[in-house]
Formats: structure tokens, sequence, C-alpha cells
């Protein structure tokens, strides 16, 4: 019986630190080291370069530079979103395109939406 009480309270401790580590994280995910918006810039230009290089976007983008950063929230995770705008791209519903980063800077995905 002893042994039983013993391996019941090992048991119990066991589940309590357990649970108390699974739930001290809170509500949302927040990166360990958001980036700040010069960082989030800089990243969302070396990805947006990428793309023209890759031959992904028109010789048109290739100087063109973000005109803005913000901070925007989505229904499952908050996201930079940095806008790249060209005034030649003849389509006007592809001349600004966004690039999608994670708060930690890392890139995402990039689309003329903004969504």
């Amino acid at each position: 019986m002893r042994r039983f009480f013993i391996s019941f309270l090992t048991l119990v401790a066991f589940l309590t630190t357990f649970a108390t580590a699974a739930y001290s994280h809170g509500g949302g995910h927040v990166p360990a080291n958001p980036v700040t918006k010069d960082v989030a810039l800089q990243n969302a230009t070396e990805a947006f370069n990428s793309l023209v290089q890759n031959g992904q976007l028109g010789n048109s983008w290739a100087n063109i530079k973000p005109s803005g950063a913000k901070k925007e929230k989505f229904q499952y995770s908050d996201e930079w979103v940095v806008a790249f705008t060209n005034p030649k791209e003849e389509d006007t519903k592809k001349q600004t395109l966004y690039v999608f980063l994670t708060l930690a800077g890392e890139f995402i995905t990039a689309n003329f939406l903004g969504q």
C-alpha cells in the first residue's frame, strides 16, 4: 500500500508540473524576439529583391523601395506587412506588392491583395 501511495503522489506531482507549464504561456503566440520596423523593412527588401532576381516580378520592379511597413493583426497571427509600389506597372491592380513577414522578421509570402 505504501508503494502505491508513493507512486500516486509522484504521478500527481508530475501532472501538476506538466499542467502548470502547459498553461503558463498565455493566450497568444508572441515571438521571442520581435523585430523593429527598420529590420522588417530590411528583411522585406531582401525578400522582394529575391523575387525580382528570380524573375517572379518584371524588370520595372528592379529599383523599387518599400513605401511603408506596419504591423497587422490577422485571424491567426500578427504580421509585418511591407508595401512596394511600382507606378510603372500598367495593371493598376498590381501596382502595389505586399510582402508579409512574421513579427520575428521571417518571410511568409507576397501578393498584390494585401491579405
